[in-house]
């Protein structure tokens, strides 16, 4: 079972609400027509610009979670427009090049989940120019450094899909490069964050991720390493372990030795 993908986490998010989506789905939807009015009145206001990008993304997360798929693409497209307009209007603001980077990212997610992966691994790309471009002019930072990081774990997840439907069976070599690489930068981020939530939250499940790829690469030896660090950080997180996580466990226990 992989990590779970941001379209899982708006779902949990989207759920909590306990009966209230649709409302909120109004009123995000009522904002953006004030939002848009404004536009029309002041096509330069760089803040109804943010406010516009942060909507759309919202939207689009809203719609994905209730497999909505041609609306979320639509407001996913609107996201990155509205960060595209906002960088012409006031460009090198790192700001914007993270909304821009954000805006892609989730768009590139939505059509992961429709299986549109070039698209999705074109706008992936996209999303790498724009951080490599914002670092060179702001030097590192934490807010570039975690955006990498999310980068990093989709672009593992794409490896996956990718491999999962190789002919006549998968082929999982491709994909340990850019799960070590996100485990990396994981580690990376929590020596500068320590107490940094999904960090955290996704530490004992990358390595769960790693034990169950060397255990498909026939790797017993690795992947029961990485199991046991797996476990030592999961005995370390007071949060309750996410069904994701729990299922590969459950997988691990019964494909590796004693």
């Amino acid at each position: 079972m992989l990590l779970i993908g941001f379209a899982d986490l708006y779902r949990i998010h989207w759920r909590t609400l306990n009966g209230k989506q649709e409302r909120a789905r109004q009123y995000m939807e009522m904002a953006l027509e004030v939002q848009d009015r404004l536009r029309a009145v002041e096509p330069f206001n760089q803040q109804a610009l943010r406010d516009t990008t942060v909507l759309e993304q919202r939207l689009a997360g809203a719609n994905l979670v209730e497999e909505r798929f041609e609306e979320a693409i639509r407001h996913g497209l609107r996201a990155v427009d509205s960060a595209e307009t906002l960088i012409r209007l006031a460009p090198g603001l790192a700001e914007n090049d993270i909304l821009l980077a954000v805006s892609l990212e989730r768009l590139a997610k939505t059509y992961m989940e429709v299986n549109k992966m070039p698209e999705a691994e074109g706008l992936f790309a996209r999303v790498g120019q724009v951080l490599d471009a914002t670092e060179k002019r702001h030097g590192v930072n934490g807010v570039i450094l975690r955006e990498r990081y999310y980068l990093l774990r989709e672009l593992f997840l794409v490896a996956y899909a990718k491999a999962e439907k190789m002919k006549p069976k998968p082929d999982w070599r491709p994909v340990v490069a850019p799960l070590l690489a996100t485990i990396q930068m994981n580690a990376d981020l929590l020596r500068l964050e320590p107490t940094a939530a999904v960090m955290l939250s996704d530490r004992s499940e990358l390595h769960a991720n790693l034990a169950q790829l060397y255990v498909d690469l026939g790797e017993m030896g690795q992947a029961c390493s990485s199991f046991l660090d797996s476990k030592r950080y999961r005995a370390a997180d007071p949060r309750p372990q996410r069904d994701s996580e729990r299922q590969t466990y459950e997988d691990l226990t019964k494909r590796l030795p004693n």
